[in-house]
């Protein structure tokens, strides 16, 4: 290889944008020339910059900026080698390692830019590889492929693990219609999720309900259904938490009373009874002997006791359980 051809080479490298194996056949060419170290300044440069650009640590056009740079100076350094070749006018020295350059290019042995370091020795003989375009390419991307299925494999691995085992929900039932003369809840709690059901009995407000659901169900929305005498019927959808706090509160079964009052024959309804319960509560028998007594909230019990009274008959009391879909008969004795 002449030294033409050998320029040539350089430039073909410069031109299809692969510095490093430019930066690679000029190094021998330099290497016991003050240029040398100008050299390795800018493969270092161009390094630096690549692995900037590849990590997002300097924007895209201040890194072309700079290696577009490296670039024209690369060129400009060949063509000024080409000019001196062409003229003739070569200093002794840069012909001597112009011709020890080729002679090793030649041999076989190529040059590796990634081994070169300021102040280094390149001998004929040394078995060193410089590393393509595809190759180079092919490592960069490995940068950042690699961490990235890294990242993806750990994230499937916990969605893998935290779909295995079972996941506790606390339920706890709040009555927020408590009364010193009721009983709190006590009933029947009812789960579902993507098709697993759960059914829990005699769930109260004393302490909470535990139930285990499968791991694989986390996300999905899970319905809870609760039901107890004497209290409204209530569902609610939610997301998984691992405690929850249902609200119920009391239904209307013990807001009334409704009765008939006759005559002690039962043959005669008897209109303007009295019906009442003490310090509570009054209401009046209508033309057919009908009445509905309506209970405040903070009356309501399950039995009450209640009186019954007219003019010219006797005074009835009488203790009753309190049965919403019950229609009371009493009956009055004349005096």
């Amino acid at each position: 290889m002449n030294t033409s051809a050998y320029l040539n080479r350089i430039l073909f490298h410069i031109r299809e944008n692969e510095i490093l194996e430019a930066i690679g056949l000029l190094t021998p060419l330099l290497e016991n020339t003050p240029k040398l170290q100008t050299l390795l300044l800018q493969e270092s440069r161009y390094r630096e910059v690549s692995s900037q650009l590849l990590n997002d640590e300097i924007d895209y056009q201040e890194g072309s900026t700079t290696r577009n740079k490296i670039h024209t100076a690369l060129l400009d350094l060949v063509n000024y080698l080409k000019r001196r070749e062409e003229e003739g006018t070569f200093q002794p020295d840069i012909k001597k390692e112009l011709a020890h350059a080729i002679s090793v290019v030649g041999s076989g042995n190529l040059v590796n830019t990634g081994s070169i370091q300021a102040g280094g020795d390149i001998h004929i003989g040394d078995t060193i590889q410089t590393e393509s375009a595809v190759s180079r390419r092919l490592r960069l991307w490995s940068y950042v492929l690699v961490p990235v299925l890294l990242v993806l494999g750990i994230i499937f691995w916990q969605k893998y693990e935290s779909g295995k085992g079972n996941l506790t929900l606390r339920v706890y039932v709040k009555n927020v219609t408590p009364s010193s003369q009721l009983n709190e809840p006590e009933g029947e709690l009812h789960l579902t999720v993507d098709g697993f059901e759960k059914i829990l009995e005699n769930v109260t407000t004393n302490q909470a309900a535990l139930i285990e659901i499968p791991a694989s169900k986390k996300g999905k929305p899970i319905t809870l259904s609760y039901k107890a005498h004497g209290f409204i019927p209530t569902t609610t959808t939610l997301n998984f938490q691992e405690e929850v706090v249902i609200e119920v509160r009391r239904n209307e079964d013990l807001a009334k009373i409704i009765g008939v009052v006759w005559d002690e024959k039962g043959t005669l309804p008897l209109q303007g009874v009295e019906i009442s319960i003490a310090a509570c509560c009054t209401a009046y028998t209508d033309e057919f002997g009908e009445f509905e007594l309506s209970i405040p909230f903070t009356h309501q019990a399950a039995e009450q006791s209640l009186s019954f009274t007219r003019s010219g008959y006797e005074r009835l009391d009488k203790t009753i359980r309190v049965n919403p879909n019950e229609k009371i008969q009493e009956y009055l004795n004349k005096k």
